[in-house]
């Protein structure tokens, strides 16, 4: 009996191993946590310092940019108010679609659109001593949907809308004399953009994504901090082959390009999530990049598809180990003040 009976417990295992396959699951999983604890809000300016994220401004779609600014503790999972909307301090005023960025231990908001002008100027935030600090204005001009990211001790900003498409980009840097802090960096040669996206993996920055003249920026490119290589075009349009490749590897990126979502790295591999096409379709998946052969996957289209409300322009916080979306719109009524986090190797069972 008891051989029988082991039998038959070997049978089940293996019959239940048999009925569940890959085929069941999504790969990665999106985790709630806490609510924004500020107004609800999309195309807020975001930055990231160790595990401290930063959200200022943005707008409610009521008419009104804000000003208001909020830090996330990662690790505690919890918002404090910084400054709010009626904050006398000097800092940046009410705006959207400003750019943030970190670079030596210090945040920065620059450029934007304040509801009847677009604006240029730049501001060092503190976070030791919660204030603001005037810098250069950026030297390209005034701008929104510009895109910043750091190599080392630099900070780099380009692109952007000023009712013209632009491609410009400029160096930052905090620790030079006033009046010479920004610098022009020639070299890049791909499209015009504007709420276009990057991430880093291993001080290496991937641009990607984009709206240019109502189309979907096809190209992709990567910059080291002074050299700007082209790579595969994301998509399977047979008309763009990058030179020297075979366009047989990109059969199946139907829906990489997108503006105005998320980027991000983590454990060496690039990410792409939300946003929607320049025709107006949202995105709720997500792509993974692999730099060591420049290709795109998907797992067959069996990825976990963002588990909150579809939008665009959230914010994405993230300190290279952890990586959370908070935030954003979908149409002009539907505003969020929701934040997830993305686990990429969880499993959800279909």
């Amino acid at each position: 009996m008891k051989g029988s009976t082991f039998m038959l417990l070997l049978l089940f295992v293996l019959l239940s191993a048999a009925c569940t396959s890959s085929s069941d699951y999504t790969l990665g999983r999106w985790h709630q946590r806490s609510d924004f604890d500020g107004k609800t809000r999309s195309g807020a300016a975001c930055f990231t310092i160790g595990d401290i994220g930063y959200i200022i401004g943005g707008t409610n779609g009521k008419a009104q940019r804000l000003k208001s600014m909020y830090s996330y503790n990662i690790e505690g999972d919890y918002f404090t108010e910084l400054f709010s909307e009626d904050a006398t301090a000097t800092m940046p005023s009410a705006r959207n679609y400003a750019t943030g960025f970190a670079v030596g231990g210090k945040g920065y908001v620059s450029c934007g659109w304040d509801g009847t002008n677009y604006v240029g100027d730049t501001w060092e935030y503190n976070p030791s001593t919660n204030t603001w600090k005037q810098m250069d204005d950026f030297l390209g001009g005034a701008r929104y949907g510009a895109l910043a990211f750091t190599i080392g001790n630099d900070a780099y900003m380009g692109c952007g809308y000023d009712e013209n498409y632009l491609k410009d980009f400029y160096k930052f840097n905090p620790s030079a004399a006033a009046g010479s802090q920004w610098t022009k960096v020639n070299g890049y040669s791909g499209s015009k953009r504007r709420f276009g996206m990057y991430f880093e993996i291993n001080s290496v920055v991937y641009l990607i994504g984009g709206e240019n003249n109502g189309d979907d920026c096809k190209d992709f490119w990567k910059f080291d901090g002074t050299t700007w290589t082209k790579l595969r075009y994301i998509t399977s349009d047979d008309d763009l082959v990058t030179e020297g490749t075979d366009d047989s590897y990109n059969d199946d990126y139907t829906s990489i390009v997108r503006n105005s979502g998320v980027a991000f790295s983590l454990n060496g591999k690039g990410y792409i999530a939300l946003g929607r096409t320049a025709a107006g379709t949202y995105r709720k998946n997500y792509w993974i990049y692999d730099p060591s052969t420049d290709l795109w996957s998907n797992n067959d289209g069996d990825v976990t598809d963002f588990e909150g409300s579809q939008r665009i322009n959230p914010v994405c916080i993230t300190n290279g180990k952890r990586a959370f979306v908070s935030t954003g719109q979908n149409g002009s009524s539907l505003y969020y003040d929701d934040t997830w986090e993305f686990s990429p190797n969880e499993y959800k069972e279909k």
